[in-house]
């Protein structure tokens, strides 16, 4: 505390490293009890937005956040500004790969690829599911859905709804929750 009485910088950063173990201790405990470990599927046909196939090769080793969504789901957009301030904290570590993918459900490529183009506030990496069986494999019967994914493509977390705010803390928890545990 400085001569003010006010926290010093580094008091701050402190003070908020503390908070920050403190909550994501709160959602680790309840992860211990929820940890699925269901393989994501080996052979996927997914593009991004210039075409370009998405390989299980991407995927390896990494933690994979997969955010299924449509450009007519209300809810899914919604939860977007939350989403990207999650990818953004991300965008810079190579051990944490986003994939916003259009479920294909009711939408075509070009419908995906102009709303992104559309939107350019939202700068994650847009995808487009290909493979129309892929919901039903995953179990998805509703978007938005959220896959997070440990670096042997292992599905750990599904996050089915919108939910709002409470997204930026429970999606940081669970990329920080396999983080540590796959050091």
């Amino acid at each position: 505390i400085g001569r003010s009485g006010v926290l010093t910088p580094l008091a701050q950063q402190a003070y908020f490293n503390k908070l920050d173990k403190q909550w994501k201790q709160f959602y680790y405990k309840g992860f211990d009890q929820t940890i699925g470990s269901t393989p994501f599927p080996e052979e996927i046909t997914i593009v991004d937005m210039a075409k370009k196939p998405l390989s299980q090769k991407d995927l390896k080793g990494k933690i994979v956040i997969i955010d299924f969504w449509a450009t007519w789901c209300k809810p899914c957009i919604a939860s977007f500004p939350y989403l990207h301030q999650v990818y953004k904290k991300y965008a810079d570590d190579p051990g944490v790969k986003f994939i916003v993918l259009n479920s294909g459900s009711g939408n075509s490529w070009d419908d995906a690829y102009k709303w992104a183009q559309a939107n350019p506030q939202f700068d994650f990496p847009f995808y487009y599911n290909q493979d129309k069986k892929l919901s039903s494999k995953l179990d998805i019967t509703s978007i938005p859905t959220t896959l997070v994914l440990d670096g042997n493509g292992n599905i750990r977390f599904r996050k089915v709804g919108f939910e709002g705010e409470k997204l930026l803390q429970s999606l940081d928890a669970m990329i920080e929750y396999l983080k540590e545990r796959e050091q």
